[in-house]
């Protein structure tokens, strides 16, 4: 059904039409169905139904921000995304909730926490072993400190010091060696120790 010329709207009630041609602007107050297609200069409409698939001109592999630049970009092995991602959480297709998300995609269930422990022995040869949990192969540090020496006889110059320590992994434990080589009295040792599971 062409209309005139001087014709700028047409109220079709129920009608249905093999052919609608319009010259001009056309309003439709209800909803319009097209079972093949609309050829027109432009279509403004509050909303547009279907999957879009078939519309020209509309990229839906990517996400612009205002000046038109890409900022998500669909690509075969995933999404490319430029800029800063903000979300309330990150889930990933594998790993626990006792693991963590690495910068290179994996997930590390690893404590890379240092835990310290220390103490004081008497004795000329103590021992200091791993705390819960750990193993001697955790040890990342050691510091031994004499803390108590009584020399026996007068000081000079053959008066020796000894503080050091030893790592025993066949008995999972670190010996320390803490004396005078003259003494009276039994020596007391600070230590401490650093620990972080490989």
């Amino acid at each position: 059904m062409p209309l005139p010329n001087n014709r700028r709207s047409v109220n079709v009630g129920n009608n249905v039409f093999e052919n609608l041609y319009v010259y001009g602007d056309c309003k439709f107050d209800k909803d319009v169905t097209v079972t093949d297609k609309i050829t027109a200069g432009s279509v403004t409409a509050t909303t547009y139904y279907g999957d879009g698939s078939n519309l020209s001109g509309v990229d839906s592999t990517s996400l612009k921000d205002n000046e038109g630049t890409v900022i998500v970009q669909a690509e075969t092995s995933g999404v490319n995304i430029t800029g800063i991602v903000t979300a309330t959480s990150f889930t990933t297709t594998s790993g626990t909730s006792s693991q963590f998300l690495k910068a290179d995609g994996s997930v590390d269930g690893t404590d890379y926490l240092v835990t310290v422990t220390y103490g004081t022995n008497s004795g000329n040869t103590t021992y200091a072993y791993p705390p819960s949990g750990y193993s001697i192969g955790d040890l990342i540090g050691f510091i031994p400190s004499r803390r108590t020496g009584h020399f026996s006889g007068g000081v000079d110059n053959n008066d020796s010091i000894y503080c050091y320590y030893s790592i025993d992994t066949d008995n999972s434990r670190i010996s320390i060696t803490c004396y005078l080589s003259e003494q009276r009295a039994t020596p007391t040792v600070n230590w401490m120790a650093l620990w972080r599971k490989s």
